[in-house]
């Protein structure tokens, strides 16, 4: 189990954008599988909620499952970034969360 007991607000900020990271990386992949942006949003909104089950964890990092961040970030892989590998998305993701939280 993770537990944040001592972590610093610089750690629990890398933690939420590695988060954030991880889903871009996944919507990304679901897009290039073929997968719809409706269909992209439902399975990553289903692996936030098993983050979720980790109580400790989100409730410093935020609701994994939230719809309407993981929406944003479908809607601009899915049409202004159709070309962003999944990895590439992860990075970029995480680096602009980095600058913005």
């Amino acid at each position: 189990m993770c537990t944040f007991t001592g972590a610093t607000a610089a750690d629990i900020k890398d933690v939420a954008c590695r988060q954030t990271g991880a889903q871009a990386h996944a919507i990304a992949a679901e897009r290039d599988q073929g997968k719809s942006l409706e269909e992209a949003i439902a399975i990553v909104r289903k692996a936030g909620a098993k983050v979720n089950a980790n109580a400790n964890v989100a409730a410093h990092v935020g609701d994994a499952s939230d719809e309407k961040p993981i929406r944003e970030m479908a809607v601009l892989l899915f049409r202004q970034f159709r070309q962003m590998s999944p990895d590439d998305a992860a990075f970029e993701f995480y680096m602009d969360c980095l600058d913005n939280v």
